[in-house]
């Protein structure tokens, strides 16, 4: 998954990505997966445009990856979200509803 690479990428030394999956009772059951690349060096501001293919110039298909990412989910009735922690925490939250 793009997400992965992406938040070891913007990690300073390289740490390990904490994946967490839970079911959100609030949101009808979707299955959540919690991404989450401690001390990033990304600017608040970019997480912004994450999601923008346009809004920065991408060198790698990696750069990109987090937009191509949360196409993907949406395609399957699903949501991705990033959220930026004070501790340099950047946490991407996928959403997906469950299989019939």
């Amino acid at each position: 998954m793009y997400i992965i690479i992406f938040l070891t990428q913007v990690s300073e030394n390289q740490e390990p990505v904490r994946i967490v999956s839970y079911q959100e009772a609030s949101l009808h059951g979707d299955v959540c997966i919690s991404l989450t690349g401690s001390q990033v060096k990304v600017e608040p501001e970019e997480i912004e445009r994450l999601f923008d293919p346009f809004a920065s110039e991408h060198n790698t298909l990696v750069d990109v990856g987090p937009c191509v990412s949360q196409k993907i989910i949406e395609e399957h009735s699903g949501h991705l979200s990033v959220d930026y922690k004070t501790n340099r925490d950047l946490v991407f939250i996928m959403s997906l509803p469950p299989a019939e």
